[in-house]
């Protein structure tokens, strides 16, 4: 793998906030689309797997900010 995303070629993601009315809270569903080699699919899925987190609490400090 090479770089933050390992062997990605393409990466499409889609995030969907629904407000949540109890409370100050949303639901956040991210849909993502990828392409990489088929020999390094495992490892592309667990590169985003590891940086999904990462990216929610960055959203949410800026939207906190």
């Amino acid at each position: 793998s090479c770089g933050p995303l390992g062997a990605i070629t393409y990466y499409q993601g889609v995030a969907k906030v629904t407000s949540i009315i109890d409370g100050n809270r949303a639901l956040v569903e991210w849909t993502v689309t990828l392409e990489c080699p088929d020999a390094e699919q495992k490892n592309c899925v667990t590169a985003l797997e590891g940086a999904m987190p990462q990216w929610m609490r960055s959203s949410r400090a800026v939207l906190a900010a």
